[in-house]
């Protein structure tokens, strides 16, 4: 269940920040935060990044016995977010830069959260 809410609550926001720093660094400006990012790209991340959330943190506790698992929940969620993007947005990717770019935007959330998720199964054991 912690899982469910780690993924669910902090994998949109970590995802909104990376998608801000990759947008800043493909269009070569400084996005600075402000109130807009606050009321509209807040819950469009959570509109658009909860299902892929959740599949990676199915696919994370799926995975609970791999030595390295946020490398592998990392490459999950870099799929997850690919073809999801792929289905609800019918995008033709133009170059494999834009592809690797926006997979980053579902890959690194993924691994944060499954690195925490880990962090409080260990401290559950003991």
């Amino acid at each position: 269940m912690k899982r469910l809410l780690i993924f669910a609550l902090l994998g949109p926001i970590i995802g909104l920040a990376i998608m801000l720093a990759v947008a800043s660094f493909l269009s070569g400006h400084v996005i600075v935060p402000d109130a807009r990012i606050l009321i509209y790209g807040l819950p469009l991340a959570y509109v658009f990044g909860g299902v892929p959330a959740l599949f990676a943190a199915a696919a994370d506790w799926y995975l609970t016995r791999v030595p390295l698992r946020p490398l592998a929940i990392c490459c999950a969620g870099y799929v997850l977010t690919v073809l999801t993007g792929l289905m609800m947005f019918d995008t033709q990717y133009t170059s494999f830069r834009d592809v690797l770019m926006y997979g980053f935007v579902g890959a690194i959330p993924a691994s944060i959260c499954s690195w925490l998720s880990g962090k409080q199964e260990k401290s559950a054991d003991a």
